[in-house]
């Protein structure tokens, strides 16, 4: 039951990551452009 919710923690963890870094790519390229 605790390893399954660590890794349920450790998932949300990585795609929270996975979000910002496209939200940070796509700020860069807004600057860029604009």
């Amino acid at each position: 039951m605790v390893d399954f919710s660590l890794d349920l923690m450790s998932d949300a963890e990585d795609s929270i990551t996975e979000v910002e870094l496209n939200i940070m790519s796509a700020a860069k390229t807004y600057l860029l452009i604009r």
